[in-house]
């Protein structure tokens, strides 16, 4: 192809809004300090322009940046940024226009045409590409819903919003905090919401002396508040369970089948997997707790009805050692 043909090619890709090819020359200084490409880098430039317009972003990707280490030009960077953008890879396309408005520049398309079609690509970044939100909720632990759809326990990492309006809730119980927010592609913003009108549960009164007219001894009194305590306990374990675990792993069936969401999978895979961890670690404790509290209460009622109440009443274990056991299986 003449140098004019390439030229022509280059604007009229220019004019359509998508990439801009660059001329066929020897790398030269020129006057008014423009270079030109080489033979090697303008084919790698088309053939990255014809891989874009197939739909191959990697592998246009791929051209782009071979041509890049053979010279750096602001065409070649343009048309980088460009195919990131169309690939999702936002943040790296705007390293790339960055590096187009600073790079050696080739006499046509004019600098000025290149900067006025990176303004043009940068704006189309606010519609096109997802903001970062991060929320941080009161109390930490509350559910997050973003647009009605729960996403899970309030998040440390940011969750990504597509550009427009969106509705943040975090809610305990019966109880939510709502804020409708408004975000631009590549916007990062931090978002906090508040629980307001959670009763604060009241606090325990301190049980009576061991031996006082209540009747319960000391054991007694602390092994009804350990059921007490690990019923609490694996309430909060089902309603985990409930909640955030089983709709996280039918989302992971669903993310099984769709293309192109082996990231989104592989992340959502390994919380899930935290989150049954964390989960079996309560359930277990809870249990502990309940089962404990079960054994101090027959041995409070064992002491009611054998000796005074300050005293205790051992049992024998193998072996001849003195002590307290308990056994149990879930």
């Amino acid at each position: 192809m003449t140098r004019t043909g390439v030229l022509w090619v280059g604007l009229r890709l220019l004019s359509a809004g998508l990439l801009v090819g660059c001329p066929v020359q020897a790398v030269a200084q020129q006057g008014e300090g423009f270079v030109e490409a080489t033979q090697a880098q303008s084919e790698l430039n088309e053939e990255g322009v014809v891989a874009v317009n197939s739909g191959d972003y990697d592998k246009a990707i791929s051209l782009f940046k071979a041509s890049l280490k053979l010279g750096e030009l602001n065409i070649t960077f343009l048309n980088l940024g460009r195919t990131l953008a169309k690939s999702g890879r936002c943040q790296e396309a705007v390293e790339a226009y960055d590096s187009a408005l600073s790079a050696p520049a080739v006499q046509t398309p004019s600098p000025e045409v290149i900067a006025q079609t990176i303004e043009r690509f940068r704006q189309e970044l606010t519609q096109q590409c997802p903001a970062l939100i991060t929320v941080v909720c009161e109390p930490q632990g509350a559910l997050l819903e973003v647009d009605g759809q729960e996403v899970g326990p309030c998040p440390q990492e940011a969750v990504a919003l597509r550009p427009g309006r969106h509705v943040l809730a975090a809610v305990q119980g019966e109880y939510r905090a709502e804020e409708v927010i408004e975000v631009e592609g590549m916007d990062r913003l931090e978002v906090s919401l508040t629980i307001e009108g959670i009763p604060v549960e009241p606090e325990v009164p301190e049980g009576p002396e061991v031996g006082a007219s209540s009747g319960l001894s000391g054991w007694e009194i602390g092994g009804w508040s350990a059921v007490a305590l690990g019923g609490a306990g694996l309430a909060s374990a089902l309603l985990v369970e409930q909640l955030v675990i089983a709709p996280d792993v039918d989302r992971l069936r669903d993310l099984q089948d769709e293309p192109n969401a082996q990231e989104r999978f592989d992340t959502l895979k390994a919380d899930t997997q935290t989150n049954q961890s964390l989960n079996l670690g309560l359930f277990v404790a809870s249990s502990v707790l309940v089962a404990s509290g079960v054994v101090m209460v027959l041995v409070g009622a064992q002491d009611d009805s054998q000796a005074p109440a300050s005293a205790i009443s051992p049992w024998l274990l193998p072996g001849g050692d003195v002590g307290v056991g308990w056994q149990g299986r879930w």
